[in-house]
C-alpha cells in the first residue's frame, strides 16, 4: 500500500534523503507559509459572525492548502545514494542462429549476416571495418 500512495518502497525513504529541486531557497517556502497564515488570519479575523473554532478550522485548512501548493512548486524530490542489491539488471543476448554461422563460413571478415548498403548498393555482407 506505501508503495501505491508514495511510488518508492520504504526501503528508498529510509536511505533517501528528501529534498527540493527548485533553485528558490527552503526560507522562502516558510516565509510564504508564514505571509499566507498572517493573511489568512487577519481577514477571518474581520469575519464577526463565525464563531472562534469554525474561524480556527479555515484558517487551518487555508494555510495547509497553501503550504500544500508551495511545496509542490518547489519540486520535492528524493535523494538516494545506492541502489538495491540485484534491482538493476541487465540482460545480454547471444545470437547463435544458423544464419549468423552461415553468413560467418561464408565470408569469416563479415560481423552481421544481414546485407549493408555501402557504396550506393546492397551488399550481402558488409566487412564494417573496411
Amino acid at each position: 500500500m506505501f508503495e501505491l500512495l508514495f511510488k518508492y518502497s520504504p526501503w528508498a525513504y529510509r536511505a533517501g534523503e528528501l529534498s527540493f529541486a527548485s533553485p528558490w531557497p527552503l526560507w522562502a517556502l516558510v516565509a510564504l507559509v508564514v505571509v499566507g497564515l498572517a493573511f489568512f488570519a487577519f481577514t477571518l479575523y474581520r469575519q464577526r459572525k463565525l464563531a472562534w473554532w469554525r474561524k480556527l478550522i479555515i484558517g487551518t485548512l487555508q494555510t495547509l492548502l497553501l503550504a500544500t501548493v508551495l511545496v509542490m512548486l518547489w519540486q520535492p524530490v528524493l535523494l538516494v545514494e545506492r541502489v538495491r542489491d540485484r534491482e538493476n539488471v541487465v540482460a545480454v543476448v547471444m545470437d547463435a542462429s544458423p544464419a549468423w554461422l552461415t553468413a560467418k563460413a561464408r565470408n569469416p571478415g563479415c560481423r552481421s549476416p544481414w546485407p549493408h548498403f555501402r557504396a550506393g548498393r546492397w551488399m550481402p555482407c558488409a566487412n564494417l571495418s573496411a
